[in-house]
């Protein structure tokens, strides 16, 4: 099979669209939980792996903030792993009622969640609010990614962690990953229409956060890509 055309990545801010950022709806959000539920589960508490191997300490006592948490797979591995508290940013209410609906069934952990409707470029938060901002899977949606960083670097304690990207975890087994993208393969060749993931300039997104100052470094292969960036830290070279 020929492969088509290459896609060309897409610039950090997109032209103005001429509809708003459009919400998904209750059925894109209940497809959206199943292949998150049935494909991706086993991945992420090695993202809260990884997450804590940058920052050096458990995620213990840390308050976050994750934008386009869909339906909360994320969030309940945070939480287990005892963050304070964690606010999720969504554009979809329907995303925000599933992830909410999610944490009640652990009674636990449900009264640190806090579900924020919102959009990434204008960040509904005190400056110096979080000591972590989480994303995965959502940046290449974001309008403006360069607002978005600087609302993150405001957000951002002076020691806090941004760690945004899309893929795996890097400390993802190969043949764990591997099973999921056979999975996760089978099931977009069952699936008609669509669009494809949006391509990233993620040399551009790196640049662009290290425009804003601070220590940063892009992490990128097997395991996805992921930008690890300490916004408030003295910069050491921003060594690769």
């Amino acid at each position: 099979m020929k492969p088509g055309p290459a896609q060309a990545p897409r610039p950090l801010v997109q032209p103005p669209a001429a509809d708003p950022l459009a919400d998904w709806d209750a059925d894109h959000a209940d497809s959206f939980g199943r292949v998150a539920d049935e494909v991706f589960a086993p991945m992420y508490p090695f993202l809260v792996q990884d997450v804590a191997a940058v920052l050096g300490r458990p995620l213990a006592g840390l308050v976050v903030l994750e934008i386009g948490g869909g339906v909360g797979n994320m969030a309940l591995e945070m939480l287990r792993a005892g963050v304070a508290r964690l606010d999720d940013l969504d554009i979809s209410a329907a995303m925000l009622d599933r992830a909410g609906a999610r944490l009640a069934g652990h009674p636990g952990l449900a009264g640190r969640f806090r579900p924020v409707l919102g959009e990434a470029g204008a960040l509904p938060f005190a400056a110096g609010s979080y000591d972590l901002v989480f994303s995965r899977g959502s940046i290449q949606f974001w309008p403006d990614i360069p607002a978005a960083l600087a609302g993150i670097r405001r957000v951002l304690r002076p020691d806090g962690l941004a760690y945004v990207g899309g893929g795996f975890g890097l400390s993802t087994p190969p043949a764990l990953r591997d099973s999921i993208l056979r999975e996760k393969e089978a099931r977009m060749a069952q699936m008609r229409g669509g669009s494809p993931m949006p391509q990233l300039d993620k040399a551009e997104l790196l640049a662009a956060a290290r425009s804003l100052g601070g220590r940063a470094r892009l992490v990128q292969g097997d395991g996805g890509f992921w930008v690890q960036w300490f916004p408030h830290r003295p910069a050491d070279g921003n060594r690769e």
